[in-house]
């Protein structure tokens, strides 16, 4: 007895996979760009093709697009080049200050705009808002704020005036004429100095007949001026007075260059000094031509 056995073919599914869709061009950022800047030339084509208007509407019609492309046009234009405002807050216009350093406070807008603080680049707050500290000199001084958006500049300047007590500290041993020049200066840390303090730089018509009197100016100096402005950390003077050469021709000439420290002064006791030494125990003491 022969057992016959029969076998079914097994049922295998096969599984397919939806396609993907793609995503249709005119859904796309650049798709619906190209719709908007084709759309108008779109409609009037349609009005003067496709449509039974009257001529007069058709007219009326594609004036009224082109109106419309030109008002978002010029809009466009305006926002893209309107003038940045600047708005300072600080210094105020024409004040007075004794620091050789003021901060210079504000905010611009647009907060795309490019900002300079006397012809310098200047980085600002995401909100446009800025506080950039500037070096100013004694006397006078100008601040320009320039900010430049598209193909707009404005401009908003401050008057500063620095009056220190250095320049009054020398002129009430020269006078005030006969002061060429004053220069501060922060002190220089490469070369060890104290960092936060001043280094005083003085140019001035000597008042002096002969050493003795000439030393007795430089010493006077140097204690008012120490005495006037304790971040002051080194005086160099340059005094300056006629002076003859060989061929017998005066002129005003650099008399010396005399420097000293705060500690050289501190350690100076003013009331019993001898100003006759103070060439042995300035930091420098040159001599530009002989003084007798």
């Amino acid at each position: 007895m022969t057992e016959e056995i029969s076998s079914q073919p097994n049922e295998t599914k096969t599984q397919t996979s939806e396609p993907v869709k793609k995503k249709e061009w005119y859904t796309s950022c650049w798709g619906i760009i190209i719709v908007i800047l084709i759309l108008p030339f779109f409609l009037i084509w349609f009005i003067w093709a496709k449509t039974k208007w009257k001529t007069l509407w058709k007219v009326l019609s594609t004036v009224a697009i082109a109106l419309i492309i030109v008002i978002i046009a010029v809009s466009g234009s305006k926002n893209t080049n309107k003038a940045p405002v600047i708005t300072l807050t600080s210094p105020d216009n024409n004040a007075t200050i004794q620091a050789l350093e003021v901060e210079v406070k504000g905010k611009v807008d647009p907060t795309t705009s490019t900002l300079k603080i006397n012809d310098k680049g200047i980085h600002y707050n995401n909100d446009g808002t800025f506080d950039e500290k500037v070096s100013l000199n004694e006397g006078k001084n100008t601040i320009k704020v320039v900010a430049t958006y598209g193909s707009q500049t404005t401009e908003v300047d401050r008057e500063v005036t620095v009056k220190t007590k250095v320049k009054k500290a020398l002129s009430d041993i020269v006078g005030s004429d006969n002061i060429e020049k004053v220069g501060i200066e922060n002190s220089d840390t490469s070369l060890g100095e104290p960092s936060g303090m001043k280094d005083i730089f003085l140019t001035y018509k000597t008042k002096a007949a002969g050493k003795t009197t000439f030393l007795h100016e430089c010493t006077n100096i140097f204690h008012n001026e120490f005495n006037a402005d304790n971040s002051i950390y080194l005086v160099c003077l340059t005094p300056r007075g006629e002076a003859t050469d060989n061929y017998g021709k005066t002129t005003l000439s650099d008399w010396a260059f005399v420097k000293m420290s705060r500690p050289t002064n501190d350690k100076i006791d003013y009331t019993n000094f001898d100003w006759t030494k103070l060439p042995t125990i300035a930091d420098q003491y040159t001599e530009k031509v002989k003084i007798d």
